[in-house]
């Protein structure tokens, strides 16, 4: 019931979910026109490297549209439910982990159809489906950090101001 209603939620305010595609679509086209069509030789493979690079940091501004709706929804879980005592906060977490979901897979899709395939990767279906993978995985991943950001700290602006400190530890250590 918690889920159903978090999904009208996210439903009835389109701008976010709208957002977040056309953050894709944009990161996506950006990295993928950069890049575009890179052969397989030596020079172009330091490209290649480099546009995975760019995929990679896109971590940061994805999560940064995140927390706030986080944010927004666990203030009306502390407003409400929490005080009436109608469901454990354990039942918000996980239905906020499962309502970004599908959202975050089909927002990851796009932006790997639009980047993988003008970029010039390698089209056997073995390789391609390794990169989906990875990059729905990476998605999924930025997802999860920027909602525990923003469930560390009371305000958007403070959750925001320490996103960027995560992702530096994030990406320094990143293999």
């Amino acid at each position: 019931m918690v889920t159903q209603r978090a999904f009208t939620n996210y439903w009835r305010d389109s701008d976010y979910v709208l957002g977040k595609i056309q953050l894709n679509v944009w990161m996506g086209l950006m990295n993928g026109l950069t890049f575009l069509q890179l052969s397989n030789d030596l020079t172009d493979s330091r490209g290649r490297m480099f546009s995975i690079f760019i995929g990679v940091i896109t971590g940061p501004v994805l999560s940064l549209q995140i927390e706030p709706r986080f944010i927004l929804l666990r203030d009306q879980f502390l407003a409400r439910e929490n005080e009436s005592r109608v469901y454990h906060w354990s039942v918000f977490t996980v239905t906020a982990l499962l309502v970004e979901i599908p959202f975050t897979l089909l927002g990851g899709l796009i932006y790997w159809v639009l980047w993988y395939y003008m970029v010039g990767y390698f089209t056997i279906s073995t390789r391609a489906g390794y990169a989906f993978l990875m990059y729905e995985l990476y998605s999924l991943f930025v997802a999860s950090i920027a909602q525990l950001t923003a469930a560390l700290f009371p305000t958007v602006l403070a959750a925001q101001v320490a996103t960027g400190f995560v992702w530096l530890v994030i990406n320094t250590f990143n293999g």
